[in-house]
């Protein structure tokens, strides 16, 4: 009875700010006010790691044109339909007020929605799309951690004699946010990926930028969620096609070429199942849903996926091991992430192992959650993929990657990541007490099984 009468509630106080928002509109009493933020949405968790061709979302509106009745009264009629669907689902019942302020402001054409927590502050860009702007942002000069990757390449060549590619992730924003941002918004990811850029360069160390690669497709934008900061597994896979080449001809890694040949997958598209973390924020109704195409091999394929510290140990083809459709059962859009649809989440240490080429070169991948749709299709190129976030392993690379006998290291870092000390946290100090000082233990039989804590905080 309690349910139903909430239910019932939260149809009225729908309705109202339908029908608030649509005399608004029809009465052409206010023109959209593009540059400027409005109200302030109480502060949530965002669901973090988690397309674009936003499906149908409220355009931003010229003068109105006032209605007449009868148009007034099918547009309500049609609402009421619309409420009485969407309250079926726990979506509008435990998200009402998200959902109904962010459609207030979508009808009001508002592009910045701002947060109690300035850093989730979400706006809109200039192609409809949403990200994430910090108004209070500090700009953070990263040179010091650029040289932090200069050490850690002098180490790896010196100690154990293997090679480092950074890869430079992209991000939704791109040239400083120049004509995408609202006005008087900066973003300052492209300029640390610059930065980043010119101080390994000047240091010889090899270096990998992926954003003009998506670029020069002509289609950047549509490259990423139109909800979420992530890259689609599109995305993702130019984004390994151009690794995959350089490993092959720079490297002289036998890197298999069928895993970078879009000739070789096939896709698949599900429909309005994706609202991404920007999206979580400001409502389905302000922000649109993404539809997520998975990208998938069409021959036969053997691997093995393996997340100690979340008891995975999965074996079959790339769809069977690397992928988790379990993430599209959930109904709920607020509580589901079908980003890690690939790899199944960010995790502190995990292995792809290719059963298939089993010769293969065998390679150290340090991520971020941009690897989530990375690393699958390295896994498809390579023997075996070591995966180490390193926000959340706290532990002594140098000796994990030593252990695992890696042919060479590669740093895979979007722009966001730029600004966490963690992520650039290369050597092992004992001295630190939040580390356990503890050596990976090694089994009689070869197998690999982290001690409780090792390997796995939050991972």
């Amino acid at each position: 009875m309690a349910t139903k009468l909430r239910d019932t509630l939260a149809a009225l106080l729908f309705l109202g700010t339908l029908a608030v928002g649509l005399l608004y509109l029809g009465l052409g009493v206010q023109e959209a006010q593009q540059m400027e933020g409005s109200g302030t949405l109480s502060s949530q968790r965002t669901w973090t790691h988690t397309r674009s061709n936003r499906k149908n979302p409220p355009q931003q509106p010229g003068r109105g044109v006032p209605l007449t009745f009868e148009e007034f009264f099918a547009g309500t009629k049609a609402a009421t339909a619309e409420v009485e669907n969407r309250l079926t689902k726990s979506l509008d019942r435990d998200h009402l007020f998200i959902e109904a302020y962010g459609l207030l402001q979508a009808l009001q054409g508002r592009r910045v929605m701002e947060d109690m927590d300035p850093q989730y502050t979400v706006v809109r860009l200039s192609d409809g799309s949403l990200s994430f702007a910090n108004p209070d942002a500090p700009y953070l000069d990263p040179t010091e951690r650029a040289q932090g990757v200069v050490e850690f390449r002098d180490a790896l060549e010196q100690k154990l004699g293997i090679p480092l590619l950074y890869v430079q992730a992209p991000q939704k924003v791109y040239y400083d946010g120049d004509g995408q941002l609202p006005a008087g918004l900066v973003d300052y990811g492209d300029a640390y990926a610059n930065i980043m850029a010119h101080t390994l360069q000047n240091a010889d160390v090899p270096y990998l930028d992926l954003r003009p690669v998506l670029a020069e497709t002509g289609r950047y934008g549509e490259l990423f969620f139109s909800t979420d900061h992530h890259w689609t597994p599109e995305g993702a896979f130019l984004g390994w096609e151009a690794v995959g080449k350089t490993l092959k001809t720079d490297f002289d890694l036998d890197i298999d070429p069928r895993s970078y040949t879009q000739s070789y997958y096939t896709q698949t598209t599900y429909e309005d199942v994706f609202l991404g973390s920007q999206g979580k924020r400001v409502g389905s109704l302000y922000a649109g849903t993404d539809d997520l195409t998975v990208w998938y091999p069409d021959s036969f394929t053997q691997l093995n996926y393996e997340v100690y510290s979340q008891d995975i140990n999965r074996t079959g083809t790339f769809q069977q091991s690397v992928l988790f459709p379990e993430r599209l059962e959930e109904e709920d859009l607020y509580q589901s992430n079908p980003y890690t649809y690939y790899s199944g989440g960010d995790y502190s240490f995990a292995r792809m192992r290719n059963l298939l080429n089993p010769k293969g070169p065998k390679v150290v991948l340090l991520r971020d959650s941009f690897g989530c749709t990375f690393a699958p299709f390295m896994a498809l190129g390579c023997g075996e993929v070591i995966t180490i976030d390193l926000r959340y392993f706290h532990d002594d690379l140098m000796e994990y990657i030593q252990w695992v006998e890696a042919d060479m290291v590669v740093m895979l870092y979007s722009p966001g990541s730029l600004k966490l000390p963690a992520m650039f946290d290369f050597f092992y100090n004992p001295d630190q007490t939040w580390r356990p000082d503890r050596k990976p233990p090694i089994h009689l039989d070869g197998s690999f099984k982290p001690a409780p804590g090792q390997a796995t905080s939050m991972g």
